[in-house]
């Protein structure tokens, strides 16, 4: 068995002994399928901007749901949002939550803010936030590498104590190229995008379309206009369309005739 099939099954022991309040359906259930009038109505946000609305529908809708967002677009608040939907919802449901940095992103952000919802809910949750066991219970794959190699080991996921590499059939991008190739998302090349270039459209698409600069900045995370400025690469294509901008309205050169050559006699 596995580090990762252990770590799975300590999971579902733990989440085997939790006990579901009685009426969870009576009560929540006219909730099931519209988070949305679940959020207003029973964790009292009457502010939820458009888009967070519409990707809390399209989770109740779809199976799998890709947000794209920006920097400080109020993604971890949804995230608890929904986590408190499910769970509420769905009594008897288990929910995996993660991040690339779980203790911070996971532990002091979403779990806090599932606190904070949980205790000025309009009506009793049954939800009993407890992020410190879950992110020690999320340790124990970690501690049983640390003790077989001898070596602390920093990543909460990894690979036998290594870092997932970019070309191990695990690894992140081994994922991301294998679902370029079947979506067909490639470059010129015919060879799958990089997703960091999805950053450097942004920016171009930010520029190109007139939003302003603090805005954009703040949606792709840069602090800096020399960092921002960095990313907002000039394709061939629009030199070309440049260059050919530069020509329209232009008069051809005039073409002078070609002066006679100059006559010279030899005086004796």
């Amino acid at each position: 068995m596995s580090k990762l099939e252990r770590f799975a099954r300590e999971l579902k022991r733990r989440a085997d002994q939790l006990e579901v309040p009685a009426g969870m359906d009576e009560r929540f259930g006219r909730y099931a399928e519209d988070p949305v009038k679940f959020a207003r109505s029973v964790l009292g946000a009457e502010q939820i901007p458009p888009y967070q609305a519409d990707v809390l529908g399209d989770i109740a809708a779809h199976d799998r749901v890709a947000w794209v967002a920006g920097h400080a677009t109020g993604k971890s608040h949804a995230a608890a949002m929904l986590l408190a939907w499910y769970l509420v919802t769905r009594p008897h449901c288990r929910c995996v939550v993660t991040s690339a940095t779980f203790d911070r992103q996971v532990g002091r952000v979403i779990f806090a803010k599932l606190r904070t919802m949980v205790a000025k809910a309009r009506v009793p949750l049954p939800i009993r936030v407890q992020a410190t066991r879950a992110i020690q219970t999320a340790r124990l794959a970690t501690n049983s590498a640390e003790a077989s190699l001898g070596t602390p080991v920093p990543w909460v996921f990894h690979d036998q104590g290594q870092p997932f590499r970019a070309d191990s059939r695990s690894g992140f991008y081994a994922v991301w190229n294998a679902a370029c190739v079947k979506t067909g998302v490639l470059g010129q090349d015919g060879r799958p995008k990089r997703l960091h270039d999805c950053r450097r459209s942004a920016v171009r698409r930010y520029d190109r379309t007139g939003v302003s600069r603090e805005v954009a900045k703040r949606l792709v995370g840069h602090k800096t206009d020399s960092m921002y400025q960095r990313y907002n690469i000039v394709a061939e294509d629009e030199l070309a369309t440049g260059l050919a901008q530069s020509y329209q309205g232009v008069k051809p050169p005039l073409s002078h005739p070609t002066p006679p050559a100059a006559h010279t006699s030899d005086v004796s």
